[in-house]
């Protein structure tokens, strides 16, 4: 007998020479006599092997003796060979030296087997009691100084950074160099909204839609460093990006995720997605794709992957608890993922090393880059990787007062940052909303006996008093639930909702004796209620509701001071719609492009509104007289702005907050493991 290579004998035949026996003798001995055969895990049939040392052992115990049974021997297939007597060796003798060359080498890899397990061992040990090394910001540098709101997303070319700012004439698209300087801006054509999507791996253009929000738009490219827009197709999309080669464009549309041509031919979807999709990024070799979605449904913002021929769609980082992740950009080199999320009452950054030894879990990879007090959103990683370029931002919300007089708003309250303020009935104090932190206090006007009233998580919106000044209802939202409608007092405790339901809750507003509530729905994409889209009204003593009869479509409700009226606006917030509790009937008052925010007067006598007269016009705050059903526009804010919040102080005179907080572009300094 020979020995084989490696000691394996990978046949029936192989295994009938070694032993020097046919192979039908070997089969039947390995049926009948033990003889150590292995079969080939998931293999076709009779595909075997055998180890040469086992078979040394098996026959050093005589295992493989056989008398003759006669018969005709030489030459014969099948016979002659198996017939030989073998007889076992003699009792105390040695066994042949290929069973002993056998039993060393099994012996010897024996012993490299157990030395490769401790090595093994002690890299698992080290591992978990070394941790591998995680990135790290170690400094930052401004490079924007001009003061102005900017948004995402952010596309560098290697010496240049892009993004989008608000200007004179509306948003534009703007450059800065990587080491700071001028912010340029650029013309995009006729597009009145343009936001960036991408940026070709050429560096010869920009992928754009015109107009955010969560509405498909058409798409354009931009030529660098200057030119005019290009349609690209047909196409509409709330998010693009370009494959790294530049033939197809990764695109979010109604339903899902979609693939065309670069040039917009040949749309196909890939990947069904309910809600709204946005931040498209790939993998830099184009393996992958991530995005954002928003579902409305479940009050839930995730990050998905599927692969560019719409398999393996699942959720990225699932069970995951941080609000507002989005997804934002990979390392060139693929080794890194960076995200955003909100933590506690702010955006900051998070970066996930990719793979990672032993299964390690992604919650375990990911690591947070920044944490506060500036907000850090919309990054994008230089062209070699050793910094990330970011907008940043000290969020403070400035309250402001419309002045007749001087025909300006001025500065109120100064000496705080407040968001969505009503005041008592008395005039004497306010209840309001902080930003940031979007929490609940109520305080004197003149700013004594502050009292905060609601901690986080919880972030609220639109307090509204009770009459009688004892209790304050609001809008509630907390982690990774629906908008609530709640009730707290305004000496302090804890906050109860008015209804048990799971659905999306608007802003409230009180009948005048206090006793019952009156909100609609939500519509925005993003936390639109799921039920039917109707006005609600909630018994605070028995927790009982009812709905508005013919309030089918509407939301947003405002019940009158008197409450005689509930007004309230239609789903495409183009129409305002008032309810008269004498005729139980809803007549329009009013149609326009877009209204922002309703509020009464305290007398009762008319409606002001956030009101845009057009389609891309400047917003304006008016006022609706409810005898003649007269609109007079109030103060034109010059700014094609979206909703806005809207209040009124004690003396009727309207309210409105403005960003004072600056938001500029960031190179983050990094160090990567």
């Amino acid at each position: 007998m020979s020995a084989s290579h490696n000691n394996r004998l990978d046949s029936w035949k192989e295994i009938a020479d070694y032993i020097g026996r046919d192979v039908t003798t070997v089969i039947r001995w390995e049926k009948e006599r033990g003889l150590p055969v292995h079969r080939v895990p998931g293999g076709i049939r009779h595909r075997v092997f055998a180890f040469a040392c086992e078979i040394d052992a098996w026959m050093s115990n005589g295992a493989g003796s056989e008398r003759s049974t006669g018969g005709s021997s030489a030459g014969t297939p099948g016979f002659g060979q198996q017939d030989r007597d073998v007889s076992p060796p003699a009792a105390g003798a040695k066994p042949p030296r290929a069973v002993s060359a056998n039993i060393r080498d099994f012996r010897l890899a024996y012993l490299a087997y157990a030395a490769i397990s401790v090595a093994l061992a002690a890299a698992l040990s080290y591992l978990l009691t070394h941790p591998t090394p995680v990135p790290q910001v170690v400094g930052n540098t401004q490079l924007t100084r001009d003061g102005r709101m900017k948004r995402s997303r952010l596309v560098t070319d290697g010496p240049r950074v892009y993004f989008t700012e608000r200007a004179q004439a509306g948003w534009v698209i703007a450059q800065v160099a990587t080491v700071g300087g001028e912010v340029i801006p650029m013309s995009a054509g006729a597009l009145e909204n343009p936001l960036i999507q991408d940026l070709s791996q050429a560096r010869s253009e920009l992928l754009l839609t015109d107009a955010a929000g969560f509405d498909p738009r058409p798409l354009f490219t931009l030529p660098l460093p200057g030119g005019l827009p290009r349609p690209v197709g047909n196409i509409l999309a709330t998010s693009a990006a370009w494959s790294p080669d530049g033939q197809a464009i990764a695109y979010a549309a109604e339903g899902g995720v979609y693939l065309c041509e670069s040039d917009g031919r040949q749309p196909r979807k890939i990947a069904s997605v309910r809600g709204v999709v946005t931040n498209i990024c790939w993998h830099p070799v184009g393996s992958l794709l991530r995005f954002t979605a928003i579902d409305p449904l479940s009050n839930s913002i995730s990050i998905w992957e599927v692969r560019p021929d719409g398999t393996k769609l699942h959720p990225f980082l699932s069970g995951w608890s941080a609000q507002g992740v989005r997804s934002e950009s990979w390392t060139p080199d693929g080794r890194f993922f960076i995200l955003t999320s909100q933590v506690k009452d702010s955006p900051d950054l998070f970066v996930l090393r990719e793979g990672g030894p032993f299964a390690e879990s992604q919650r375990r990879r990911l690591t947070q880059l920044t944490a506060g007090p500036m907000e850090f959103e919309a990054a994008v990683p230089s062209r070699d990787g050793k910094r990330v370029f970011s907008l940043s931002k000290i969020g403070q919300s400035e309250l402001q007062r419309y002045d007749p007089e001087s025909r300006r708003f001025v500065p109120y309250l100064a000496n705080i940052s407040a968001d969505h303020v009503d005041f008592s009935k008395d005039g004497q104090w306010m209840a309001y909303v902080t930003v940031p932190g979007y929490t609940l206090w109520k305080r004197r006007v003149n700013g004594a006996q502050a009292l905060q009233l609601t901690l986080p998580p919880m972030i609220t919106e639109l307090p509204r008093w009770s009459p009688d000044g004892k209790w304050i209802a609001f809008m509630g939202r907390e982690p990774a639930k629906p908008w609530k409608v709640r009730v707290i007092s305004a000496e302090g405790g804890t906050s109860q909702t008015v209804t048990s339901g799971g659905d999306q809750e608007g802003a409230p507003t009180w009948s005048p004796d206090g006793g019952w509530v009156v909100f609609g729905g939500l519509v925005a994409p993003d936390v639109r209620s799921s039920g039917p889209l109707v006005i609600h009204v909630v018994d605070l003593r028995t927790h009982e509701g009812s709905t508005l009869p013919g309030s089918e479509g509407l939301w947003t409700a405002r019940w009158s001071p008197n409450g005689r009226y509930v007004a309230a606006l239609t789903a495409d917030s183009q129409s305002l719609m008032l309810f008269d509790s004498l005729t139980r009937k809803w007549f329009k008052l009013l149609t326009g492009s877009f209204i922002g925010d309703i509020i009464w007067s305290r007398r009762e006598e008319s409606i002001f509104l956030a009101y845009a007269t057009s389609s891309g016009g400047d917003s304006t705050i008016s006022r609706l007289r409810l005898r003649d059903r007269k609109l007079e526009q109030v103060v034109c804010l010059h700014e094609k702005s979206g909703p806005f919040w809207l209040g009124l102080a004690p003396d009727d005179s309207p309210l409105i907050t403005r960003q004072a907080g600056t938001q500029e572009v960031y190179a983050l300094d990094w160090q990567l493991p």
